[in-house]
């Protein structure tokens, strides 16, 4: 015989029921939230909202060093600084246990873009190294980048202009270079630069390297108008010319610099030229590390300052 309460009420009983309306009130819950979730996805959808797509222009002083992470999580640096100094700020916005980056990207072989690229590939694996095709440069640090790519396993492409990727959602159009020149020397180099074209959604964004104005004439009229313009050559005169800036009418510009760097960037006659224009800048020099961010509608832009 079943215990009785004071009420005369089984005890068995009483638990029975009191699981059973636990589970109603679990499963009720879960349907709410299946429903709400498949409102919101379809509003979403609706809107043409898309996931959110991050850039990082990373404060590593004098020099270019760029972190993609796509909607999905696909990822990709361009360039990697003069030194080690790179390796910290992608510690402090990737997941501790995440080692390995899709895409590498050397814009060109001078120090101050491909410093810190070894390292990385010496701590994370790759799986694509984009170039420029340049090998003959006669560096000590070009000679250490080449061993470490060469050691990497990675697929390695001399990208050119005209092809186009997919990386995470994100579309990525190689604007430049058309090719490389047999013996590539100082001169050269810069007008060598990888520029690239990332496009999420309305979103456009132009990597530029340190391509300078005989370039950038070249490429501006098929280009349409542009977002958000990252600085060639770091402020440079010699880059980010009236013409280039009136063809593509960026709202934003993005300078990486070092903080009283020798080479005066960027130069005062260039942030002229984005003030008459009413172009908004960010400088890593002066508002540390940059952050963009787009779910595929206007990006928004920020100082981020990162921990280290």
């Amino acid at each position: 015989m079943a215990l009785q309460t004071s009420r005369g009420r089984p005890q068995g009983r009483s638990k029975l029921w009191f699981v059973v309306f636990l589970l109603v009130v679990w499963m009720s819950v879960g349907i709410f939230l299946l429903i709400r979730s498949s409102a919101t996805s379809g509003a979403s959808a609706a809107s043409g909202s898309l996931g959110e797509m991050r850039l990082w222009m990373f404060d590593i002083g004098q020099g270019d060093a760029l972190f993609l992470e796509a909607p999905d999580g696909t990822q990709l640096l361009m360039d990697g600084g003069r030194d080690s100094k790179v390796l910290a700020k992608l510690g402090a916005v990737m997941k501790p246990w995440d080692r390995t980056i899709d895409y590498v990207v050397s814009s060109h072989l001078d120090a101050d873009h491909i410093g810190g690229l070894p390292s990385v590939l010496e701590r994370y694996e790759v799986k694509d190294i984009w170039g420029n095709g340049e090998t003959q440069r006669d560096t000590k640090i070009a000679k250490r980048f080449n061993l470490a790519v060469g050691e990497e396993g990675a697929v390695v492409r001399s990208v050119r202009a005209g092809e186009k990727y997919d990386v995470g959602g994100v579309t990525v159009d190689v604007l430049s270079p058309d090719a490389m020149p047999d013996t590539p020397d100082d001169t050269s180099a810069n007008n060598h630069s990888v520029v690239l074209k990332l496009t999420y959604g309305d979103t456009t964004i132009l990597l530029t390297g340190d391509i300078e104005k005989e370039v950038e004439e070249a490429i501006a009229p098929s280009m349409g108008d542009i977002d958000i313009l990252k600085a060639g050559h770091h402020g440079s005169s010699s880059s980010n010319s009236q013409y280039f800036l009136d063809t593509i009418t960026p709202e934003i510009a993005l300078i990486s610099a070092g903080a009283d760097n020798s080479y005066g960037h960027p130069h005062v006659v260039v942030l002229h030229r984005f003030a008459d224009r009413n172009i908004e800048v960010f400088r890593t020099d002066q508002q540390g590390d940059i952050l963009v961010k787009s779910t595929g509608g206007e990006p928004t832009v920020s100082a981020e300052r990162l921990p280290y």
